[in-house]
């Protein structure tokens, strides 16, 4: 299987859209409180959320805004709870409200406004902020009320994006009309629907996501909210310490990560998405150091005998401790894996300082996942 990941860096770190709101409510905690960005910036959240924008500095409003990017990606908004509390833990206003909707949710103005700003362009807000601040003004009584005038100008209006659907399934549904109609009516616009969004009819089987994240927990190391390294066991550990089968537990593992992300599992979109947060005990923590962990030495060419045909290796220590550069370190690791070179080849070849992270990607390669 190859390391690359399936998608974009970009796409494995947003949730796929609607994938959260079809969990079960405590489920949609579960993984949430699992995935990488909420273990990376649930803190940060939460001390933007309590900060006004005139108490932060412009490092706080910096980290306070990447925040609340990385956590809009997955689904999180105007919460921020700690990833140690159990769902049965939380009080009933620390979820969000949009998180307690069903498969059916009634749309708010904050809800409406917020997909208004996300789609329309920039030419096209500017006159709807204009029409809301006039209908928001006091009315003349020898004039048209202010509303009834913006709305005419609103519907004479033709800029770029009024007319278009918005990119989130909203109906007006006749309430007179009869329940068998509308169903009908509804049935044949949700099938047109996932059609354009290519979202599989598929059958979910919730009972099982316990399962599914006891198996995750095991592998990764899950304890109390947090990723602990050396709580972390093997799939052939975990189904011989529950009595399944290594193809069981390899199935659960692969539909939890399926859960935890929202994306399928491969070497390469593990190593993507958890492997800044698994390989930082060795690495050191993201940020604290200029470059890749690279010896200062010039690295050897790798021999080319051990490239398949046709392959280059082009090695930079120049790339920052992002988690992007790490992602990519850890990506280049694993293809020198696939190529057949020893851990010994692989860290003369990048000049690596720290060793010990090469056997950790192998075995994430030879873990009965591949």
């Amino acid at each position: 299987m190859s390391s690359q990941p399936d998608n974009q860096a970009e796409d494995l770190f947003s949730r796929p859209k609607f994938q959260l709101r079809s969990l079960p409510v405590n489920i949609r905690w579960e993984v949430t409180r699992r995935h990488p960005s909420y273990q990376a910036f649930w803190r940060s959240y939460v001390s933007h959320l309590e900060l006004s924008v005139e108490n932060e500095d412009m490092l706080e409003q910096l980290v306070g805004w990447q925040s609340f990017v990385a956590l809009a990606k997955i689904g999180v908004a105007d919460m921020g709870i700690d990833p140690a509390l159990e769902f049965s833990d939380l009080g009933g206003d620390s979820l969000a409200a949009s998180w307690l909707a069903g498969t059916v949710e009634p749309i708010t103005s904050k809800r409406l406004a917020t997909l208004l700003i996300a789609t329309l362009p920039q030419s096209t807000l500017t006159f709807l902020g204009k029409a809301f601040i006039f209908a928001g003004l006091s009315d003349d009584e020898n004039h048209i009320p202010n509303k009834v005038r913006q709305i005419q100008e609103i519907g004479a209006s033709s800029l770029e994006g009024l007319d278009d659907l918005l990119d989130e399934p909203i109906v007006a549904v006749n309430p007179a009309a009869s329940v068998r109609q509308i169903q009908a009516d509804l049935r044949t616009a949700l099938k047109t629907w996932k059609e354009e969004r290519n979202i599989a009819d598929d059958r979910p089987q919730p009972k099982k996501y316990p399962d599914y994240l006891s198996v995750w927990d095991a592998r990764e190391g899950f304890v109390e909210g947090r990723y602990v390294r050396s709580e972390e066991s093997t799939l052939i550990e975990i189904a011989k310490s529950t009595g399944k089968t290594i193809s069981t537990i390899n199935n659960q593992y692969q539909r939890a990560f399926q859960l935890v992300p929202g994306h399928p599992y491969s070497i390469g979109n593990w190593l993507t998405l958890f492997g800044v947060f698994k390989l930082s005990s060795i690495l050191g923590e993201i940020g604290t150091a200029g470059t890749r962990p690279l010896n200062e030495r010039s690295t050897r060419d790798v021999p080319d005998s051990v490239l398949r045909p046709g392959e280059e290796l082009s090695i930079s220590d120049t790339r920052t401790a992002s988690p992007t550069g790490w992602a990519e370190l850890a990506l280049e690791i694993s293809g020198l894996i696939e190529n057949d070179l020893t851990d010994d080849q692989i860290v003369d070849s990048l000049g690596l300082r720290h060793p010990e992270i090469v056997p950790e990607i192998r075995l994430r390669g030879t873990d009965e996942l591949l």
